[in-house]
């Protein structure tokens, strides 16, 4: 982008892909803490970045707060502070700065600062990354020691890449883009692949020795390898986690830029409404918690068998006892997800007071209000210490659906304990929330 410092550079590029893999709902007024969070950067160092877009009107900063007549939630450009402004609900007409307070340089009677984007700009600059090169496109991974994922070189284009990369007497396969942390469906779906007599050296699955990178040989450099000397099917195994890795996102970049041969495979407690991105997700997509999910498998098989030409077809009772044992895996994995999960992810002492930092994490479609913590310390040759919250530091808690947050809770204890006693692997946690 250019107009953009020198040293927001790195958090114009995660906020690039932050802004790409976004709902637009969720675009219209951008909190800085939010983005803070999701892109593990400091508070302070968006708000710089984001005062920065606003130099360059590509972003307002904006004020949330309440029509002093009829109460209902308003957003004021905050450099019309001093402007009467006329409230679309009761089209009542107040001057902000007269209602809003400012004292030592800050404003009160505010809900928040939020930031008004141009997200169309956002999107039509990604539009531009991809017809200048596949190497910037797949530029998604964090920290200047990452390993970058080089298709091609910075002066090769797009046409050249999709051209070379189809046909030409090349070898068919089907690659398997996942994240490690779904390894159990992944490793079903690679399974059932074998089952239906896809030879192992027509699968890429980096998951498995012997359908990944050789045993000297960089795993990054074996992907790009893939795309650049097969034909492949994709088969994108998309989930919360997929969406989170810079990996995941740079094959999903090639997959669409090489490739119309792909399979989305969506993992609850996503579906089809929630995938973003450059794929096409209704294009044979399958998701797991979908009722017609047996009739899917069948047109999935059946895709797979065309594409890498296999004659000699398992029988009809095989297919099925194969479905039927991938399908009880997806129950498993279906029933074992939580509706709320919960963790500790660290633990602080001082004298008697205790400061724990929770994570929480809402896989449900579900918004839902927190309204008590328990927590169990094992305490190392002692009795396990039992603490119990439930006051408005809790009560204020939301959970927006497929929402993940990271909150403190504090609490004075009866007496003085040290951190290195508390077992916090052997501890637990549990969250009571309500919808």
């Amino acid at each position: 982008m250019h107009g953009i410092s020198s040293k927001n550079v790195e958090i114009n590029k995660k906020f690039e892909n932050w802004v790409k893999y976004t709902p637009s709902t969720e675009l219209e007024y951008v909190n800085p803490i939010n983005i803070s969070r999701d892109l593990d950067i400091s508070y302070h160092d968006i708000q710089i970045y984001l005062n920065e877009l606003c130099d360059l009107n590509i972003a307002t900063c904006m004020i949330k707060t309440k029509c002093i007549n009829c109460n209902e939630v308003i957003f004021i450009n905050i450099e019309d502070i001093d402007e009467k402004c006329e409230c679309e609900n009761c089209e009542y007409v107040f001057t902000p700065s007269k209602y809003i307070k400012i004292s030592n340089g800050n404003y009160q009677n505010i809900n928040d600062i939020v930031y008004e984007i141009d997200e169309e700009y956002f999107r039509n600059n990604a539009k531009e990354e991809v017809s200048m090169s596949i190497g910037q496109i797949l530029n998604r991974n964090k920290g200047s020691n990452t390993k970058i994922i080089d298709f091609v070189n910075s002066n090769s284009d797009v046409n050249a890449l999709s051209e070379s990369s189809i046909g030409g007497g090349k070898m068919k396969k089907i690659f398997i883009s996942h994240c490690s942390k779904n390894r159990k469906i992944s490793d079903s779906i690679c399974d059932l692949l074998k089952d239906i007599k896809v030879p192992t050296e027509r699968i890429y699955y980096s998951s498995y020795e012997e359908t990944g990178a050789g045993y000297l040989e960089n795993c990054l450099n074996s992907i790009s390898s893939e795309f650049k000397e097969n034909e492949l099917l994709v088969i994108v195994i998309l989930s919360k986690e997929f969406y989170k890795s810079n990996v995941c996102l740079a094959e999903m970049g090639a997959t669409w830029v090489t490739t119309e041969n792909y399979i989305p495979i969506i993992l609850p407690p996503l579906d089809y409404s929630d995938i973003n991105g450059a794929l096409d997700h209704m294009k044979n997509s399958i998701c797991l918690s979908d009722s017609n999910l047996s009739t899917k498998l069948d047109k999935f098989k059946d895709t797979v068998e065309d594409f890498i030409g296999i004659e000699d077809k398992v029988q009809t009772s095989e297919w099925t006892r194969y479905k039927n044992k991938f399908m009880d895996n997806v129950d498993d994995y279906n029933n074992n997800l939580k509706e709320v999960l919960v963790e500790i992810e660290d633990i602080r002492t001082l004298d008697n007071k205790l400061l724990l930092k929770i994570n929480a994490e809402n896989n449900t479609k579900n918004k839902y209000m927190c309204e008590d913590i328990k927590a169990i310390l094992k305490i190392k040759d002692s009795e396990d210490i039992i603490i119990e919250i439930d006051d408005w530091t809790v009560s204020l808690l939301e959970l927006n659906p497929l929402e993940k947050i990271s909150f403190f809770v504090s609490k004075e204890l009866e007496t003085k304990i040290k951190r290195a006693c508390i077992l916090k692997e052997e501890s637990s946690i549990e969250i009571g929330y309500y919808k």
